[in-house]
């Protein structure tokens, strides 16, 4: 993703340029209110925070997350539809299976949204898979 500014209307305008979920550019233009005259570097000093703000739309990504929450598991399921055509076939598959098996079931159980996910999750799985992916009795 990249950013510039513009003029436009008597303001400065920041003109987000991205590969939407179909890989092709598109672009976001977003006010900045700051006059034309004399604010050109306060317009630019917007751009990386408006970049990082809006980087969800690049590929489709997570594109319903800046609105509302959303569960781990359906992030990790759009995160996988967004490399059906940008890995080989036997490497989306595999993903595929390994996402669908092994970490969807896990996550799914703890009903976590996406932000809401830290180290330690991620951690207590590799354990859990480490121990066979099973419950260990106490």
């Amino acid at each position: 993703m990249t950013g510039s500014v513009q003029p436009k209307k008597g303001k400065w305008y920041i003109r987000l340029s991205y590969k939407n979920k179909h890989t092709k550019w598109t672009q976001k233009w977003i006010s900045t209110g700051y006059d034309v005259k004399g604010n050109k570097r306060n317009a630019e000093a917007m751009i990386p925070e408006l970049i990082e703000k809006h980087k969800h739309l690049e590929y489709g990504q997570a594109e319903e997350a800046t609105d509302k929450k959303i569960l781990f598991v359906k992030a990790m399921k759009q995160w996988l539809d967004s490399k059906e055509n940008k890995v080989e076939r036997s490497t989306y598959e595999g993903l595929t299976i390994y996402v669908n098996k092994h970490i969807i079931p896990y996550f799914e159980k703890l009903k976590l949204n996406l932000d809401e996910v830290t180290p330690k999750h991620i951690k207590d799985y590799y354990e859990y898979k480490f121990r066979g992916g099973r419950s260990v009795r106490q």
